[in-house]
């Protein structure tokens, strides 16, 4: 690993953090983060690796918005048609990161966003679920008492599974977590 790939990569998560921020607050992503960001991907990429590094790093960019933008026409989820809980940011950012790790990192960069987003939205619901109720309902069928299911609270589910998740707080997480874990992903996986 060279220096400028070194620098590469910090520059990576500092662009992946300040748009984690940014979504954090305004729900958005800016195309005055992503384009500029990506251009410097690719010619940090070229000053490192030559016209190789450059052609993964436009490779890297186009997988990483290939991918984002078929989850987001998937048509499926309740959202289909309307504005989902992805956009056009979240497709630009994923890209950007592929323009700045190249078209495998962005794959298992992917790998590691849908999990941390299934695990953001498991919490997320999670914490509506009234756990105790739960367990003494279950302690008294083990006790050979009769079950009674725990009363939630529908209306507050329904507001906060419609409730949207800034995607950047999953996409940050799943750069950083494919950058240091990458090459153990791929063994795993059989791709190694």
């Amino acid at each position: 690993m060279t220096q400028l790939t070194t620098i590469t990569q910090v520059i990576a998560i500092v662009v992946v953090m300040i748009a984690l921020v940014i979504d954090w607050r305004t729900e958005k992503i800016p195309n005055l983060l992503t384009f500029p960001a990506s251009a410097a991907a690719i010619l940090l990429n070229y000053l490192d690796k030559g016209m190789d590094g450059a052609l993964q790093s436009v490779t890297g960019w186009f997988v990483g918005a290939a991918i984002t933008l078929f989850f987001i026409y998937l048509p499926i989820g309740p959202k289909y048609g309307e504005d989902g809980p992805m956009g056009m940011g979240d497709a630009k950012l994923m890209a950007c990161m592929g323009a700045f790790l190249g078209t495998t990192t962005v794959l298992v960069t992917f790998f590691y966003f849908a999990l941390c987003y299934g695990a953001i939205s498991m919490f997320q619901l999670g914490r509506l679920i009234p756990w105790k109720q739960v367990f003494n309902a279950f302690a008294a069928v083990a006790l050979g008492g009769k079950l009674v299911a725990p009363q939630v609270d529908s209306e507050k589910l329904t507001e906060v599974r419609k409730k949207r998740i800034p995607i950047g707080l999953a996409i940050a997480l799943g750069t950083v977590i494919a950058m240091f874990f990458q090459k153990q992903t791929l063994t795993f996986l059989g791709f190694n």
